[in-house]
């Protein structure tokens, strides 16, 4: 999860990289982008309700993997097991 944050927006008259560069830039390397003001308050909410919500995917997602490889072990190991008492 990688978010890139253009910080200072209430000082749009010395920004340095554009909205348009810094956008295009973050769909390049995967990452969100906002931009917020820690003095104003602006887009801090919605910066950190982005990341958690993308940090639960991630971590949702995790889970279902571990799950799907835990349950083919589980299932081989039971398929083994019972073929090895067909065999005897």
């Amino acid at each position: 999860m990688i978010a890139i944050v253009g910080n200072k927006c209430d000082l749009e008259n010395i920004r340095q990289v554009s909205n348009e560069k810094a956008e295009k830039y973050a769909k390049n390397v995967g990452a969100l982008h906002f931009l917020g003001s820690a003095k104003s308050g602006t887009g801090v909410q919605e910066i950190f309700k982005a990341v958690m919500k993308g940090i639960f995917e991630i971590k949702e997602k995790m889970y279902f993997v571990f799950l799907q490889r835990f349950v083919r072990r589980d299932l081989l190991k039971q398929a083994t097991k019972a073929h090895m008492k067909e065999s005897i």
